[in-house]
C-alpha cells in the first residue's frame, strides 16, 4: 500500500487516484501542535 500525503506530487493516474481517496484521512498538524481532535477521534475507530 502506498500513502501519498498532501505534499507529495504524484505523476501517474494511478498515483492521482489513489492519493484522491486518501486526502480526506490526512488531518494537519497546526505549528502549535493542536490538530482536530474530533476528526482524529472518527478516523481511529
Amino acid at each position: 500500500m502506498r500513502i501519498y500525503p498532501p505534499w507529495d506530487e504524484v505523476h501517474n493516474k494511478q498515483a492521482k487516484n489513489t492519493k484522491n481517496w486518501q486526502k480526506d484521512n490526512f488531518v494537519k498538524i497546526e505549528e502549535n501542535n493542536t490538530t482536530a481532535l474530533e476528526l482524529l477521534k472518527v478516523l481511529l475507530k
